[in-house]
């Protein structure tokens, strides 16, 4: 990860492209395809999502960056596809990255896997997403539990789940 606001002054990290012709042997480029974030840029900067699109049949990167002001979207390690329907689908992995005090990491663990969300163009052109539908089966109502000093609110219908 080359988030260069909180790491300074260390190596940027560069995009190389490794092909395959049978999904186990793999020829690295000689060169970067993208060689790091824009000069001057203290952005995160990894893991572009490169895909076919079903369209036209061509090879697609999807890569940016913010300006601390615009696009604050976290889609660490996305994993899109589609389902039988033909929706375009969505997880990825959610964590608070800049911070190895939280309980989580203080614990042995850091982030978790998201749910499954619809992607979408949105009216104006943007990249929408919400929550599969298929998720309203899983929940239902409002309930307030009390959760290792936390309190919170919970979708749930799953039984079993208990707290301190």
């Amino acid at each position: 990860m080359s988030n260069l606001a909180y790491h300074r002054g260390v190596v940027r990290e560069s995009v190389i492209m490794a092909t395959s012709k049978d999904g186990k042997e793999f020829d690295l480029a000689k060169e970067p395809i993208v060689s790091g974030p824009p000069n001057g840029e203290d952005s995160f900067f990894r893991d572009l999502k490169v895909s076919r699109d079903p369209t036209d049949n061509e090879w697609k990167m999807a890569v940016g960056a913010t300006n601390g002001e615009n696009g604050q979207v976290q889609l660490y390690a996305l994993q899109w596809y589609q389902d039988e329907a033909g929706r375009d689908l969505a997880i990825t992995w959610m964590a608070n990255w800049p911070s190895p005090k939280w309980p989580s990491r203080v614990n042995g663990w850091a982030g978790q896997q998201s749910i499954t969300r619809e992607m979408f163009i949105r009216k104006d052109g943007g990249l929408g997403q919400h929550p599969i539908l298929e998720l309203k089966t899983l929940a239902y109502g409002r309930t307030k539990k009390r959760w290792d000093g936390v309190f919170g609110y919970y979708l749930s219908k799953v039984s079993g789940i208990a707290g301190h």
